[in-house]
């Protein structure tokens, strides 16, 4: 009976897992929720968007808002917007293919985008698969990839650098990441892409100011000027 009861109990286990990892699926794939009271960046946004550049790098240490630029992007965005929050577990060519192709697929017209990208070499065949997938996107889309530094391994680059080759005119990816993004140097030399750094994130005054009176904290302006200064501008 005991064996019996054992058994009953990791069956309804092994039935919990999927259903766990479709919601985590999920959670990687919802846009988050911006702050209540942001500190706009729609001045980047707008400067990116314009740039016609199909490739958009915001790399910063933490703390600068790269995750919440992302957030404001996506509300002002009238294009598709396919959002993916990165994590160490997506540091796998095969598991950043099926990924990017599960986020892809609602918007791509091919049902089968998911089920083709298993089995195939990442490399050769897999992200050849999606950039053209990308490139026949029947409408503009802006592919938000959020933790861009949990990629570690260069084969991961290289699949990416593959797929991001057939993102189509009028349609953009966006990565942010604390450190420098492999593939964005041979699209700066092109004129392919557009990058922000911790000196555009970082606040001035008014910025600070918006910070305070969103926390309902009065200061000074010469006070806002010191804390802006002895920080640096540092969002945090």
């Amino acid at each position: 009976m005991m064996r019996a009861m054992t058994d009953r109990a990791g069956r309804r286990e092994g039935a919990r897992v999927p259903e766990l990892e479709a919601v985590l699926l999920e959670a990687k794939l919802l846009v988050p929720r911006g702050s209540p009271d942001p500190v706009s960046r729609a001045d980047l946004i707008g400067k990116a968007r314009r740039s016609g550049c199909r490739v958009v790098g915001v790399t910063a240490p933490a703390g600068y808002g790269k995750s919440t630029l992302l957030a404001e992007w996506a509300e002002l965005e009238d294009r598709h917007v396919v959002w993916v929050s990165l994590d160490r577990l997506d540091d796998d060519p095969s598991a950043l293919l099926s990924l990017l192709a599960t986020a892809f697929a609602p918007i791509s017209g091919q049902p089968d985008l998911i089920a083709g990208m298993r089995g195939l070499s990442s490399l050769s065949r897999a992200a050849p698969r999606l950039a053209e997938a990308f490139r026949n996107s029947p409408v503009p889309f802006v592919l938000m990839l959020d933790d861009l530094h949990e990629l570690r391994s260069l084969v991961c680059h290289d699949v990416l650098g593959v797929a991001i080759g057939g993102v189509p005119e009028g349609s953009q990816v966006v990565a942010t990441s604390r450190a420098e993004q492999p593939h964005v140097p041979r699209l700066r030399a092109s004129g392919d892409a557009v990058e922000f750094g911790a000196g555009d994130l970082a606040l001035d005054v008014a910025g600070a100011e918006q910070i305070f009176a969103g926390a309902h904290v009065d200061v000074t302006h010469e006070l806002a000027m010191a804390v802006t200064a002895r920080t640096e501008g540092w969002p945090v």
